[in-house]
């Protein structure tokens, strides 16, 4: 499962959240650490945003103040991805700089004291990674039963195949007899009507 970081330039604290991330086994994408000289900057963001399960916002002052994250965080919600917000006390403090993510739960984030933020960002990671897998096993289970009706339904249609084929040979065997029966009377019809 890949979560992409959403956060501003001029934090550090994405470097705890992608630790965190890793080492509950996801993949954190960062675009810093996706170089790709002379690629518009906008095309790999928004293709790494679709790409993702969903994305972590790292939503400081200095992220709450970003244009990038600003536009980060509406692609995500346009294309409807999964939007969980990590928000500093001073953001929390201020509801307008929520800015798209007011109204929506998010994870208290407290640079000072990590670790209840990770933690919770690392239960819920862990929650969307078992209804993933959960949803995925009902799609193959649902694929699976759709195959056997298909499959139950092609067996019908060759059961049904092969009683009219039987049925169209019982009747040419019948056309066969018949045929050889009038033969055979013929000939005895000719070979008595000489033997006069």
């Amino acid at each position: 499962m890949q979560l992409f970081i959403s956060h501003s330039s001029r934090d550090r604290e994405w470097e705890l959240v992608q630790k965190r991330v890793e080492a509950a086994g996801f993949k954190a994408y960062l675009a810093e650490h996706d170089l790709q000289p002379g690629r518009p900057l906008n095309d790999k963001i928004q293709e790494e945003i679709e790409s993702s399960d969903a994305v972590v916002v790292v939503l400081t002052s200095n992220a709450a103040a970003s244009a990038i994250v600003r536009d980060e965080i509406g692609y995500a919600l346009g294309k409807g991805k999964l939007v969980v917000a990590l928000v500093t006390p001073d953001v929390a403090r201020d509801p307008t700089k929520l800015g798209m993510l007011n109204g929506l739960e998010y994870i208290p984030f407290d640079i000072d004291n990590p670790q209840d933020g990770l933690l919770a960002l690392t239960d819920w990671a862990n929650d969307l990674s078992r209804q993933k897998q959960q949803a995925l096993q009902q799609a193959q289970f649902l694929m699976f039963e759709a195959q056997q009706t298909q499959l139950q339904s092609q067996q019908a249609r060759l059961q049904a195949t092969t009683v009219d084929l039987a049925r169209a040979q019982a009747q040419a065997d019948a056309a066969t007899m018949v045929l050889v029966l009038v033969g055979a009377l013929l000939v005895v019809v000719v070979l008595s009507s000489g033997s006069k």
